[in-house]
């Protein structure tokens, strides 16, 4: 019996026993991508800060494809993502947004879907 996403509630893709054991294996490299800190703040905060590598910018991953990735200045909070395709597990997008902020940060900016909130 298909399943949905254990972490998009509302994804249209249905999970199958493949899709999660595929879900389990790109957890499980995401989690050996991130230092002690940021594992700590997975577990705590179910996202992960990460330094730009071009500009240090901090940048907060939460979980998920769309719209996950955040960063604030001053009144305003910058919200971008950018999906590899709906059929990667989630953890797997999260893996290649970490290290393509961490090492090629610019590259990400330039291609990165992007909204700017306002509080």
């Amino acid at each position: 019996m298909d399943r949905y996403h254990p972490i998009y509630p509302l994804s249209y893709y249905p999970m199958n026993s493949n899709r999660l054991e595929a879900e389990e294996k790109a957890k499980k490299l995401f989690i050996s991508l991130l230092t002690p800190e940021q594992k700590k703040e997975l577990e705590q905060e179910r996202r992960v800060t990460v330094k730009g590598g071009t500009t240090n910018t901090l940048y907060q991953i939460g979980i998920g494809v769309a719209g996950n990735i955040r960063q604030k200045h001053g009144n305003k909070l910058y919200c971008c993502h950018m999906n590899l395709s709906c059929h990667v597990p989630t953890w797997d997008h999260m893996a290649a947004q970490l290290l393509h902020l961490k090492y090629n940060e610019k590259d990400f900016l330039n291609r990165a879907y992007s909204s700017i909130w306002r509080y």
